[in-house]
Formats: structure tokens, C-alpha cells, sequence
């Protein structure tokens, strides 16, 4: 059983629906704090729950320290290291190498018994609280990974290292994302995120911890943290930001802005790491495509209105050439395997294709009027370009900057996706896709053309596109991820199969494109599988480590140090909402439970006569609902809501001085019919 295959099967049920944790909730008071992830000896866990605001004194940077331990099992030697990424050390720190609420690089260095790198493989990890004073044995440590398969919420571990979230980004300026590892319900919503309006285009950074996301109406771009999913900063991106780009180095964000046709326009230049607009240049009238080489020394801009390309040195921050390369270019497309751009001509039907070092116009390849869209298969060798006006697929290629096959598809084509073996068409105006297989480009036949249906209704209906994609490949490398926003879902086709085998529920929104934030161990080296993740609490840990071919599963031991330079607040319990199947029925009495521990000794805590919780939505609705006790810590509440929506779920206790907001914080969904998940959620589940 592959990583692969796991998320593949995991996508392949139905899941769960209504529970989520929000970024941005309109808070009733205060911050929201968490409960402890981890319990240990009482000298090793602090006497207080989660960091309140951290000490303001300016970080000294001290080189990182290296956790590290070994195993061998089966003739297979494993290595894991754990090295904080450095961000917030100090000089003062405790000397221990792992440090709560920092941010952490942990690697799987995986070799036979002669040393030799072992590479190809898909291990699965986890980072669990220790409960137990002890080391687990090696059927606990079994028991553990199968408790994990299984993706329950209530055996989630603090960390897992094989996940992956879809997000939608939706014409309401919201962005939902969607957990399809958890539950058992159609619904898989795990948070949402607002914007300050509609979203035009994203992208994420190479290790899919931020997320940068223009807001035309806003004219900035936000930097979303995918680890904690909130919003860091809204950065001020020039006028309309648009279509955006992110450097391979990470360095510079690169912003399309988009005037009226008759007004100048251009590009802004954000600093990624620091949030911060630090150029703007004015390159010409029109809508602007992007492209940036690979080694970062170029970027490549696209003036629709004036019939040019502009190139900007990026090391300088100065435009470098202009460049006449037709009347309307509208899309290009960069291949470091040819060191060429190729740049679609809508007016004139030709390709132009422009030498990336020299900046010089090589040549034209005439096609048909009603180019749209262009881009390189993965390897770089062969550009698929569309016409949405004549229903065409031209492949050409970069080895010889020519034609390749000229292909006729579906109605409107106006994208191209890929996987690592096959090229998804999107149409604009069918409820289809096209696919074709990229290994059928070496043959001297045509490639044949097949097509399954994505949806009921043809994109078009939902009106005009944006610049995102909606068509994205799976982490698995053998399906694609789909957004329809005429039908309002986001389907997932795995690759043989003759139609989407899941599809996932956009709460009613328009969707116009899907993007994957993935946050599991990928291979960076021969052998040498990584991720990154955050320490969220002080005390003992279980690793947990399984491969399966060849077989090897053990649980390493990781401790995590208090962090003194945090001030704390004591909050004494730890409140579990038991949230699996419940949804709510508009105007119907529904009853879920929450179990409530001591936070230090974890003990069942059945002595609260006042623990309430305030149920609302952002339009202004609320209402206070208080629970009552069923013993072993169990306690019962009975909730009616008066419109369908998401409703935000805050607890008190009022005895213990908790307030809004100190709590951890979850949500609800409300329909108008009862759904089976509420009927069965409405009988108390036991302990």
C-alpha cells in the first residue's frame, strides 16, 4: 500500500461532513487558544495550555539545532532528522534542538544494508502525543498507524505528514478547503477562508506553506499561511492585479495589472519573503501573461492592446526590451529544455518564438487565427496551444519549432493541464474534458483523443472564466482535480477510469479554480524524504514510521521543549466537540456531545455546571445554548438554528473564567432537510 494509492483510496469513499476550523471567524471576544498537544513527566510540560502573544524581545539568530535517530529493521536502515528551520531562535534558547512553536524540517534519509540511497519509495509519517510514560511497543506502534488509515477525527494525530487540502477559490471571495482524507459524508469541508473580494489568480510556494492570491478589487495580493490557514498579509499589488507568478527561487512575486485597454499598464514586483512591493513597472497597454526563466534572470510580459512583449531583467529590476511579436498576444509559455518563449498571437493565429537569453525574435509559426492559450507538457519539449474559436489543439515542438499534430477537440477549448502522463483539455462550452496520452506524442500517428464527462453542465454557463486554472493534477500524479463551477462541485478523475469516481461539494459557491496545498513528505534528494511542519505544543511525541514496501514500521521517540520567552495564560480543561456526522436541520432540535478533560492530567472533568456554548453566523444571528452533564465527562447540547449556512460553534465556562474565544472553535452546517448524517447524529453517540 502506497502513499499514492492511500490517497487515491481515501478520495475514492464518500466523506465527512459539517466540521471546520476557519481562519478568519468574526471572533465574540478575544483570540481563540488551543488545548496542549502532548502530556509528559511534570517536568517537561508547562503548567499553562497554548502560547498567548510571544515575548517582543529581537530574536538573535543561532545556528539550528539537529534532532536525530536511527533504526534498523528488515535490512533497511532509516534516519530520521529533525532541524529547526531557524525562524524565531534566539541566543537564550533551551539548549534542546526541538523547541515549541517553531517551524521544523524533518527528513527520512532511507538506505539498504550496503548504504545505498533507496529512492522511489512513498513512506507515510505521523507526529502523535505521547499518552503513555513509556516508549510503544511494536503492536501499539501497528495499532497507531492503523487507527491513522482510517482518518477518523477523533485519532487524528498532532501532525500528519501525508496530507493534502483542495481549495476552491469562489466568485463570493471566499476560499474553501477540503480535508478528502476525513469523514464519510459527501461534504469534507475543513476550513474557509475570506477575502476582500473575489480572487483572480494563485499560486504556491515550492514547499506549499504560503499561498498568494490577488484580490482585484482590493488591488492587493493576500499571503496566506497554509500550515495555520490564516491570512498573514494583504500586500498592495498596483491597479486590478491579476494573473500572478511566483520566481522559481522564491524571490519575487510577479503581479499582471490590468487597466482599460486605452490606459498603460503592466507588472508589480512583490518581495514573497517580506511582503512588500518593491517595483512597478509600466510595460504596455492591455492584458499581461507572464513568464520568468528558470534560472530567474528574466521575466516576460505580454501587452495584448499593443501587440508586444516586454522583458525586464530581474536582477536589475529594469526593463531590458521590448519586443513586437504580432497584434494581440494574449498567452506565452517559457521551456528552459530550448531556452525559448513561445508567445500565442490571437489576431494574427502565429506563434512567436523568442530566444529567452538573447531576447531575440527567432521565428513565426503560422497557425489559425483564435490562439488562446498556451503552455509546455511537464518535460518541456512539446507546447499545446488552443483556439477556442475554431476548436483546434496545436502541439508543436521545441525541439524544431515546429508543428507537430494539428487536432480537432470539443467546443471553446481554453485550457491545458497535466499529470505525469496524460493532457487534460478543458471546454469552455461542453460538459466534457479531452485527455490525451503524452506518450503517444513520440509516435508518428496522431494521438487519439478521448473524453469523459466532468459535470452536468458546460463551464460557460457559470459566465466568464477567471485566470486561475481549473484543472489541476492530484497529488498522486495519476488523476487531476477539476472545478466546475456551473455544477458547483470539484470533481476528482483518476486516470483509466470513464468518469470522476468522487466529486467534492462547493457549499453552493461558483468555484472557478482549484489548487492543491500539499503538506507531505516528498522525495528531495536520492533516498532523503522531507516535509515541514510546526512544533504546536512542549512535551513527548511518538514518530510515527511506516513503509510498506519494504516493510518497516516503528514509533522513534521526539521530545519537544518548553519555550521560556513565552508568556502563558492557564486554561485549565480541554474541550473535544464530537462533531462527526452532525449537520443541522433548519428549525429542528439537533443534540451533539463534547467531552471536556483536565487539561494537565487529561482526567474526565464532570463537575461543570455552567459550560455554554454561542452559536452564530457572521450576518449577526446568535444564540447561547448551555449543556447538560451525562458523566465521564460527556456533556450534551441541544441546538436549533433558524437558516441554513455555516454556523460558528464557541465555548465558555464562565467558573473557570473562560471566555469566548479561549476555547478551541469549530463549525456547523444547516441545511433545510434532514439529512441521514443529522438523523443519526440526533441519538447520542457513547464515550
Amino acid at each position: 500500500m502506497t502513499a499514492r494509492w492511500l490517497a487515491a483510496a481515501a478520495l475514492a469513499v464518500a466523506l465527512f461532513a459539517g466540521l471546520a476550523h476557519p481562519q478568519n471567524p468574526p471572533a465574540p471576544q478575544g483570540g481563540t487558544q488551543s488545548p496542549p498537544t502532548a502530556q509528559a513527566s511534570p517536568d517537561e510540560v508547562p503548567k499553562a495550555v497554548e502560547s498567548a502573544p510571544r515575548d517582543s524581545t529581537p530574536a538573535t539568530p543561532v545556528p539550528p539545532k539537529t534532532y536525530r535517530q536511527q533504526l534498523e529493521q528488515a535490512g533497511i536502515a532509516v534516519e530520521l532528522t529533525i532541524e529547526p528551520t531557524g525562524a524565531g531562535a534566539r541566543a537564550d534558547d533551551p539548549p534542546d534542538p526541538l523547541i515549541e512553536e517553531r517551524e521544523a524540517v524533518i527528513r527520512f534519509k532511507i538506505a539498504d544494508s550496503s548504504g545505498a540511497p533507496l529512492s522511489g519509495l512513498f513512506p507515510v509519517a505521523w507526529i502523535d502525543p505521547r499518552t503513555t510514560p513509556d516508549t510503544p511497543s511494536a503492536e501499539d506502534c501497528r495499532r497507531k498507524v492503523q487507527a491513522f488509515f482510517q482518518g477518523n477525527l477523533r485519532t487524528r494525530p498532532a501532525v500528519d505528514l501525508n496530507s493534502y487540502f483542495v481549495m476552491s477559490l469562489n466568485d463570493d471571495g471566499t476560499i474553501l478547503v477540503v480535508d478528502p482524507q476525513i469523514g464519510f459524508s459527501d461534504s469534507k469541508l475543513f476550513t474557509m477562508i475570506t477575502l476582500k473580494g473575489p480572487g483572480a489568480d494563485w499560486a504556491i510556494d515550492n514547499d506549499h506553506k504560503r499561498l498568494y492570491v490577488s484580490v482585484p478589487q482590493a488591488n492587493e495580493v493576500a499571503v496566506i499561511d497554509t500550515q495555520r490557514w490564516r491570512t498573514l498579509a494583504y500586500v498592495p499589488a498596483g491597479p486590478h492585479p491579476t494573473r500572478v507568478l511566483l520566481q522559481p527561487d522564491r524571490k519575487y512575486l510577479w503581479v499582471a495589472n490590468e487597466a482599460p485597454a486605452e490606459q498603460p499598464s503592466g507588472v508589480t514586483v512583490i518581495d514573497a519573503a517580506g511582503m512588500k512591493k518593491v517595483a512597478e513597472f509600466r510595460t504596455g497597454r492591455g492584458r499581461h501573461q507572464l513568464a520568468v526563466t528558470a534560472d530567474d534572470r528574466f521575466a516576460f510580459v505580454t501587452n495584448s492592446a499593443d501587440g508586444t512583449v516586454t522583458v525586464i531583467d530581474i536582477r536589475e529590476l529594469a526593463i531590458r526590451q521590448t519586443l513586437r511579436t504580432g497584434q494581440q498576444p494574449v498567452a506565452l509559455a517559457y521551456t528552459p529544455l530550448a531556452g525559448v518563449v513561445y508567445v500565442a498571437d490571437e489576431t494574427t493565429g502565429s506563434v512567436a518564438v523568442i530566444d529567452a537569453e538573447r531576447h531575440t525574435l527567432l521565428r513565426h509559426l503560422q497557425l489559425d487565427s483564435g490562439l488562446n492559450f498556451v503552455r509546455f507538457e511537464p518535460k518541456g519539449r512539446y507546447a499545446f496551444v488552443t483556439n477556442g474559436t475554431q476548436n483546434r489543439l496545436y502541439i508543436l515542438d521545441a525541439s524544431t519549432h515546429q508543428l507537430r499534430f494539428k487536432l480537432g477537440v470539443g467546443r471553446s477549448p481554453d485550457l491545458v493541464a497535466f499529470t505525469d502522463s496524460f493532457a487534460y483539455i478543458r471546454l469552455r462550452d461542453a460538459h466534457q474534458v479531452q485527455i490525451l496520452e503524452l506518450a503517444d506524442l513520440a509516435e508518428p500517428r496522431p494521438p487519439e483523443i478521448l473524453d469523459f464527462p466532468a459535470g452536468q453542465n458546460p463551464p460557460s454557463r457559470a459566465g466568464a472564466p477567471i485566470v486561475a486554472d481549473a484543472i489541476v493534477a492530484a497529488p498522486e500524479g495519476n488523476a487531476a482535480l477539476i472545478a466546475n463551477p456551473a455544477d458547483r462541485r470539484i470533481y476528482y478523475y483518476h486516470e483509466g477510469m470513464a468518469a470522476p469516481n468522487v466529486s467534492f461539494s462547493n457549499y453552493s459557491r461558483l468555484g472557478r479554480a482549484v489548487l492543491v496545498a500539499e503538506q507531505n513528505l516528498r522525495e528531495t534528494e536520492p533516498g532523503v524524504y522531507a516535509s515541514s511542519f510546526r512544533l504546536t505544543g512542549a512535551g513527548v511525541y511518538d514518530v510515527v514510521f511506516y513503509l510498506n514496501s519494504p516493510r518497516v514500521l516503528h514509533c522513534f521517540d521526539l521530545r519537544v521543549a518548553v519555550d521560556p520567552h513565552i508568556r502563558r495564560e492557564r486554561v485549565a480543561i480541554q474541550v473535544e466537540p464530537l462533531l462527526d456526522k452532525v449537520r443541522l436541520t433548519v428549525n429542528q432540535d439537533i443534540r451533539f456531545q463534547v467531552r471536556v478533560r483536565d487539561s494537565l492530567t487529561a482526567a474526565p472533568r464532570s463537575d461543570l455546571a455552567d459550560l455554554g456554548a454561542m452559536v452564530y453566523t457572521s450576518s449577526g444571528w446568535r444564540k447561547r445554548f448551555y449543556a447538560r452533564a451525562l458523566g465521564g465527562g460527556l456533556y450534551e447540547f441541544t441546538v436549533r438554528v433558524p437558516q441554513a449556512g455555516f454556523y460558528y460553534l464557541f465555548f465558555e465556562v464562565p467558573s473557570l473564567g473562560l471566555r469566548l474565544g479561549q476555547l478551541p472553535h469549530a463549525v456547523l452546517q444547516a441545511d433545510h432537510e434532514p439529512s441521514q448524517a443529522a438523523a443519526s447524529a440526533a441519538q447520542p453517540p457513547g464515550p
